[in-house]
């Protein structure tokens, strides 16, 4: 095995390609949601904590749960799984009325014009 040599440059790249991955606390604050997993390399328990301090600086509500793949889950902007479907059905409303609505025919009640195929005699 051929070993490489790390140079300055090369950590340099590395760490800006590395922060670039990284979620920062600035990307939670359009978050609904966010669930816990092993690859953040905290603890459980840390990652608890990391959110209730960010959610006491930001001054933001919050509460935890199990979402539907049994991962720890921060719900913002509630206190309760019963107001985050409110909050859910409010902006599902909302983002239902901002899209045009189609308005099928009935055919039975708008007449439509006799189509001839074939020859016109």
């Amino acid at each position: 095995m051929k070993k490489k040599k790390i140079t300055k440059k090369t950590i340099e790249i590395f760490e800006n390609e590395y922060e670039a991955l990284l979620v920062t606390e600035s990307e939670w604050d359009g978050q609904r949601a966010m669930a816990y997993h092993c690859v953040t390399g905290l603890l459980v328990g840390d990652w608890m904590n990391l959110v209730r301090e960010y959610c006491e600086r930001s001054g933001r509500k919050h509460f935890f749960g199990i979402n539907n793949y049994g991962a720890v889950t921060v719900f913002f902007d509630c206190e309760s799984a019963e107001e985050f479907q409110q909050l859910l059905r409010a902006e599902y409303r909302e983002e239902s009325a901002k899209i045009p609505q189609l308005e099928f025919l009935n055919p039975k009640q708008h007449p439509r014009k006799r189509r001839y195929y074939g020859k016109d005699t």
